[in-house]
Formats: C-alpha cells, structure tokens, sequence
C-alpha cells in the first residue's frame, strides 16, 4: 500500500490521517500532531523530532556489571544534564539533554570509554516520530485535565 501512496503522489498534496509514526516517517515529507482536536505542530518529521523531542537516548549494553556504576558516572559527569531511564540484565539506558550536546565529542568519549568500563556495544539515537507524538499528546492531555 504504501509503494502504491508513494507512487501516485508525484506533485500532489495528499492528507493521511493515521496514528502510525512510522507511516509518516515513510510516506509524509510534512506532518501535523493533532491533540485534543488541536493541530500542536507541524513540519517534517526531522524538524519535529530536533524541536519537540527531550534529547538523545544512550542506550548500553555492559559485558561486567561491576563497571556499570562507574559508566554511570562518566556519562552523568561528561553529560550535563543526564538522567539514566533504565538499569536492567546488564543493559543501561541514559536521556542526554540536547543542550551543548556535541555528537563527535559523545562518540570521542564513547569509544574512549568503551575498552576502560567493559561494555559490548552502544548507540547513540535521537528520539523517535512515535516519542514525539506521544510527548506532545500526553502533555495536551495534561494540560486540559489540569484545565479541568
């Protein structure tokens, strides 16, 4: 379906309506987040990802769970600002503010850290389309229950 959308839209503007970020991500070169009947953004999904979404997400997996408090120091040190999310079997999930965030000093520290704290593999990912969506439609909703 989506080759057959992809293939019939050449110089035309199509609305789609769907709950499916990832049929935005695939079909739509701008896209509207209606909350509460509001449209509360609009633009392509890049531009909404670098402007509504909370920052980076560090997610790493350690091969030693003894070097996992100190990982989680250097990254709290290292990055202004950061909050660990998640904590479990070995896999550690960290939310980097994008404020004064440099990705080549990130992966310069990353890799530098990489021998020195045990760790197998790490990435580095903005938020997705979906996150996006649900921030902006959680915090509409939380205003008009506040409103209430």
């Amino acid at each position: 379906m989506w080759d057959t959308i992809q293939a019939t839209t050449e110089g035309l503007a199509i609305i789609l309506t769907t709950h499916s970020m990832e049929e935005c991500e695939a079909l739509c070169t701008r896209v509207g987040i209606m909350a509460n009947g509001r449209l509360s953004c609009i633009g392509s999904p890049q531009h909404l990802r670098q402007r509504f979404g909370t920052g980076y997400r560090l997610e790493v997996r350690m091969s030693k769970r003894e070097e996992q408090a100190a990982l989680s120091e250097l990254v709290r040190s290292t990055f202004a600002g950061a909050q660990s999310q998640e904590d479990h079997m070995g896999r550690m999930v960290f939310s980097l503010p994008l404020t004064d965030l440099s990705l080549s000093k990130a992966f310069r520290v990353l890799e530098d850290a990489r021998s020195r704290h045990a760790f197998e593999d790490y990435s580095l990912s903005q938020p997705t389309l979906e996150q996006v969506f649900v921030s902006l439609t959680n915090k509409d909703h939380d205003s008009v229950q506040g409103g209430e």
